[in-house]
């Protein structure tokens, strides 16, 4: 426990002096239980109460010689905290609970002769602690709502979110919101990465800044199918070189304009939500991230005792990482085989129920439909039906796109 209550400590306070604006009216020296834990923590307080804003060159200034190195060991890259400081209230209370266990046993063993003073101390104490997540008053996020509504009525297009690049999507969700978590899932085959993929693109051209998690296709596979679209050159041809004179042109004016574009992709694979938190922070620490796309959410590994809490551990990350950044983060999901089973091969929001709590963490569910993955002598082979299963902010209902494997992309229907 002691161990537990150092490491606490140490990632709190390398947060605070890395995140300034971090420390509030409500945190406390008593929570700390460690000598140089208190002392770290009053030269940051005296900084707060004259309302300096420091940095980790002032703290240093500001130390006694013997605390220097332990101030540049907790701000290293060892401390996640330092880089999703929204956890810092949970961090503190974490730590509360072990002072307060640590401060339980001294009086017990001060008072175990007087079970009655013994029972009335521990409610004194178990009643000072603070809880970092204070309610506050309707006002406070009436304001953010106001202003929300103000930018809205400001802007000159309907679409007042990310842009997904399909007018359909566009007109039920108004772009993709800040702090919305978006699911796109379906069946194997249906198109789930090369729907993400094609959004990606699109919010890129827009101008928005994309980072793009891929969890099981090769960053290549990727660009091959951005480059198709972008060229209008079968994916086939280009992985065979097939091209005329005239498409390499073609080819090489497409990849100048993709090369210019503000997306990030990152393939690292066998990695947990938290590691992608980890990075995305880093990234957007950088230069703003404006949408996160993730493919897809059953590759995430967690520490989890089952499958079903993995899912919803990564669900939930993804939503406070949306929350901390103030920006839209949409996920693809696999569908598990009960879609296939029944007669009517559309997706239900039921089939996600194996995979954790996903369709109650997600503020906007989509679920894919090719009908002529199913029925091969189906007339209309490029409609693809997307059903908006849920959406908080809006209505529900189904629109179509048009889907090109030739180009392995899709497109408004027509």
């Amino acid at each position: 426990m002691e161990d537990n209550a150092l490491t606490l400590g140490s990632d709190i306070l390398g947060c605070l002096i890395v995140h300034p604006e971090a420390f509030t009216d409500l945190l406390d020296g008593d929570v700390f239980e460690f000598k140089d834990h208190i002392e770290v923590f009053y030269v940051l307080k005296k900084l707060y109460d004259s309302k300096k804003i420091w940095d980790i060159v002032l703290v240093r200034h500001e130390l006694p010689e013997s605390l220097r190195y332990a101030a540049d060991d907790w701000t290293s890259e060892n401390n996640n905290l330092i880089f999703c400081p929204s956890l810092l209230p949970s961090y503190v209370d974490k730590l509360n609970d072990y002072k307060l266990a640590s401060d339980v046993a001294k009086l017990y063993a001060m008072h175990n002769k007087d079970p009655l003073l013994l029972a009335e101390k521990v409610k004194e104490r178990a009643l000072s602690v603070k809880s970092q997540c204070s309610p506050k008053n309707i006002g406070t996020f009436l304001k953010d709502v106001f202003l929300q509504i103000e930018k809205a009525s400001n802007n000159k297009n309907e679409i007042t979110g990310v842009p997904s690049g399909f007018s359909a999507i566009d007109s039920i969700t108004w772009g993709f919101q800040p702090q919305r978590l978006y699911l796109l899932a379906g069946r194997p085959s249906m198109g789930k990465s090369a729907l993400g993929m094609n959004i990606a693109h699109n919010a890129a051209k827009s101008g928005k800044r994309v980072y793009f998690q891929s969890l099981e296709e090769s960053s290549q596979s990727l660009c091959t199918r951005m480059l198709s679209k972008a060229c209008k050159i079968e994916t086939n041809r280009l992985l065979r070189g097939q091209l005329n004179e005239g498409d390499w042109g073609v080819v090489s004016n497409s990849l100048e304009r993709l090369n210019k574009l503000p997306l990030i992709i990152d393939e690292s694979c066998s990695v947990s939500s938290r590691d992608i938190y980890r990075e995305v922070m880093k990234e957007h620490s950088k230069e703003k991230i404006d949408l996160l796309i993730i493919d897809h959410i059953q590759q995430i590994r967690e520490k989890e005792q089952n499958r079903h809490l993995e899912l919803s551990q990564a669900a939930f990350n993804f939503k406070e990482l949306a929350k901390e950044l103030k920006i839209p983060v949409l996920v693809m999901c696999q569908l598990n085989r009960g879609v296939e089973a029944r007669a009517d091969k559309h997706p239900l929001m039921s089939d996600l129920k194996e995979s954790g709590d996903l369709e109650a963490i997600a503020d906007v569910v989509m679920l894919l439909y090719r009908e002529a993955y199913y029925d091969h002598e189906c007339v209309d082979k490029s409609k693809v039906e997307m059903s908006i299963a849920k959406n908080r902010d809006g209505r529900t209902g189904t629109i179509l796109l048009s889907w090109s494997p030739e180009v392995m992309s899709f497109s408004n229907y027509l």
